[in-house]
């Protein structure tokens, strides 16, 4: 008899795990582009140079250092791209000025995940580069960058940038640039007095948000925002003694940040008021929302939670990864990645199409006393159960057969498990909880 135990929290409050709704993956290590006498980059580069964007289903932009043979051989960086998740069809992005083999990415953004705006240096001078069509053409566009190239925004009218001239106090300045996109024609937007910029986000053409310092004090990082097209920035939050750490804004007036002591704020109101939601314990550093009801906070040590009621409750999932989760997206209610602080990109596999729609699988009794069924009627590749205890660590595994699968398994106490049914292929059939109600 398999004995298994279940940690639960008494008197304190924790978010229990509804389902697990995907199983994330990590993707193969980024390729490298060359194979020559002076540079080398064979292909196994085990982490990107800098920069890493997934830009939508399949569609990822990174960039790869590739190092001489010998010490007078110079590095040289690439931007790459894949559009099957890092496949074998990753290759270079061809820039329309030629500049290939010379570049490296400080930032990128993309509208309607196909129109794609980023920044890349280019001998220490920042260039601003738009794609509408997935990279099929890249155009070099107007910019009035500062020396320090920093983050964009794209919209549907206009690309927004944020740069600095220096980072040394009093005289560092941060400018925000606006790229006119069917003229191609730029505003160099007076600096503004503050520096040590962060995430620059528009939910329009109009309104924006960003990250920054009063002039590189980082004791001093709040939160910006412009409803006037860039021109005039405002705080809209500010804490004396934590910083902002992210953000999402999924509209001029709904948004959530997250600041560096782990506790959440919500407002409906484009952050004339913030409200301070519940979050389980934890140590995070990214936040990222799906639409008004779905999101995600990613964590140190691999944390990663998960609401689907706009953050008034959030629940555990299993990342499988032990890293600090540094960046989220979300595209669409059902499809994420995250990217770790050894820039490792996760991504997240919902229940696919490969299941016949004729599939029957279920667990009963549910609640049960340690006996139950697993029905499987259909076993196109070798399928497990797993069973987790509620704070994610993998309790049980046993392959199942075609049809009826009793299993029995003695529980220490009484409690909630979670199970998922999973191909050897990595597809997950059937997901959810049960409940032990002892054997008495």
């Amino acid at each position: 008899m398999k004995f298994l135990r279940i940690a639960l929290v008494i008197g304190s409050l924790y978010f229990l795990p509804c389902e697990l709704t995907a199983q994330w993956n990590k993707l193969p290590a980024p390729k490298g582009p060359w194979v020559g006498s002076a540079i080398y980059c064979p292909g196994g580069e085990p982490v990107p140079a800098y920069y890493i964007y997934p830009a939508s289903n399949g569609e990822i932009i990174y960039d790869v250092e590739c190092s001489g043979y010998d010490p007078s051989s110079p590095s040289s960086y690439e931007i790459m791209e894949s559009k099957n998740d890092l496949g074998a069809d990753s290759g270079e992005i061809g820039f329309s000025n030629g500049n290939n083999g010379c570049c490296y990415s400080t930032a990128m953004a993309s509208y309607n995940n196909s129109t794609i705006a980023f920044i890349v240096g280019n001998d220490g001078i920042p260039s601003l580069y738009y794609t509408a069509n997935n990279f099929s053409n890249v155009n070099v566009m107007s910019a009035c960058i500062a020396s320090y190239g920093g983050p964009v925004a794209i919209t549907k009218n206009y690309i927004y940038a944020a740069s600095q001239c220096s980072f040394q106090i009093p005289n560092d300045f941060l400018y925000i640039s606006r790229t006119n996109i069917a003229t191609n024609t730029n505003n160099c937007i007076k600096y503004y007095t503050d520096s040590s910029y962060g995430k620059l986000a528009f939910v329009n053409d109009s309104v924006g948000f960003l990250i920054s310092a009063h002039r590189g004090d980082f004791s001093t990082i709040f939160l910006l925002k412009s409803s006037d097209y860039g021109v005039t920035w405002n705080s809209i939050f500010y804490d004396s003694t934590h910083v902002v750490t992210d953000y999402c804004f999924l509209s001029a007036d709904t948004g959530y940040l997250i600041k560096d002591n782990d506790s959440l704020y919500k407002t409906i109101n484009g952050g004339t008021t913030w409200n301070k939601l519940t979050l389980p314990s934890g140590s995070y550093t990214c936040i990222q929302f799906a639409n008004n009801q779905i999101g995600y906070i990613g964590g140190r040590g691999g944390s990663l939670i998960e609401t689907t009621n706009g953050g008034t409750s959030w629940t555990a999932l299993i990342s499988g990864d032990a890293n600090t989760i540094n960046s989220l997206y979300t595209f669409g209610p059902s499809l994420a990645y995250f990217v770790d602080s050894n820039k490792n990109i996760y991504k997240n596999q919902p229940l696919s199409g490969v299941v016949p729609s004729t599939l029957n699988i279920g667990l009963f009794p549910n609640p049960n006393n340690g006996n139950f069924t697993v029905v499987l009627q259909y076993l196109p590749v070798p399928t497990s159960l797993e069973i987790y205890d509620v704070l994610g660590q993998k309790m049980y595994n046993t392959p199942l057969v075609a049809g009826d699968n009793n299993i029995s398994i003695q529980y220490e106490q009484k409690g909630i498990y979670i199970y998922r049914i999973i191909q050897s292929n990595g597809a997950i059939l059937s997901w959810g909880k049960f409940v032990y109600m002892g054997n008495n």
